[in-house]
């Protein structure tokens, strides 16, 4: 996945370079606990992504097809929650004869772009197209399926006002 988000300029971060000089905190392999929110309140920089299973995608009433939705937000705030319905990308990938992990990581990166590009982010090809059909689907098994230049110039320029915002606050 880090090919799909390091051509904007931004490299994945990690564990091992989330550090006490960086803003980037990681939360990878723990768990998120509700009372974590009110002792350490998310930052502009925080993004939280739940894999769900199936019975979550269908308890929101949403099609099969739907692979994971993103809580977006007013242009006042920032948008920090999202989810992926892991099983549902599971069988979509046993299905369309996907790799599960492209296909899985891809996903990642289409309800993460939603948290950072904002409403109506969805273009009409790449990682932030609706519904991918097989053209998209190939692109996801070479890992090649990308954001386009304008939404990678986006996406840094509201990683730069986010850590602006998360830093001085403001």
């Amino acid at each position: 996945m880090g090919r799909v988000f390091h051509p904007s300029g931004t490299p994945p971060i990690s564990p091992s370079t989330a550090t006490a000089e960086s803003p980037f905190r990681s939360t990878i392999g723990q768990r998120f606990l509700p009372d974590s929110v009110c002792t350490n309140p998310l930052t502009p920089l925080d993004l939280v992504l739940s894999l769900l299973p199936r019975s979550r995608n269908q308890n929101f009433h949403f099609r099969d097809e739907v692979l994971g939705m993103a809580m977006e937000t007013t242009a006042q705030d920032f948008g920090s929650f999202a989810s992926v319905f892991y099983d549902s990308v599971e069988i979509c990938a046993a299905h369309r004869n996907v790799d599960l992990s492209h296909l899985l990581g891809h996903v990642i990166a289409h309800e993460l772009g939603h948290l950072l590009l904002g409403a109506d982010s969805h273009s009409c090809r790449g990682v932030m197209r609706a519904s991918w059909s097989g053209r998209e689907l190939i692109a996801v098994n070479q890992g090649i399926l990308s954001f386009s230049a304008s939404e990678e110039q986006r996406l840094q320029a509201v990683l730069t006002f986010r850590t602006q915002v998360a830093l001085t606050g403001r």
